[in-house]
């Protein structure tokens, strides 16, 4: 489980931020490695839970509310029985944190 954070940084959860990303470059070195076992990568936007209680980012909106846990969590079970590869929530974000990434300062 990882973190849209883990793609697109935010102050103050720096180590969380840097965890997500090694998520994900785990992930996808694993998928490389064993093509013969299902990986799927799950990169939720922030979750209504205690870790997040208070917290603020530069992209919340209408379009990236704070997510419902329940919600987040049968996405993810329907995602790993339709064999996704990859699971974003919401699953705007597929398009803008590659836009993001994009234009990051440290290309």
């Amino acid at each position: 489980m990882s973190s849209i954070l883990g793609a697109v940084g935010t102050g103050g959860l720096q180590t969380y931020c840097a965890s997500k990303a090694a998520v994900i470059g785990l992930m996808e070195s694993l998928y490389m490695q064993h093509t013969d076992v299902h990986w799927c990568i799950v990169t939720p936007f922030l979750i209504n839970t205690d870790l997040f209680k208070g917290m603020k980012h530069r992209y919340m909106n209408y379009f990236y509310p704070i997510l419902d846990k329940d919600v987040v969590a049968r996405k993810i079970v329907d995602g790993i029985q339709y064999q996704s590869s990859y699971i974003s929530i919401p699953w705007l974000w597929n398009y803008a944190s590659a836009s993001l990434r994009t234009h990051s300062p440290f290309r």
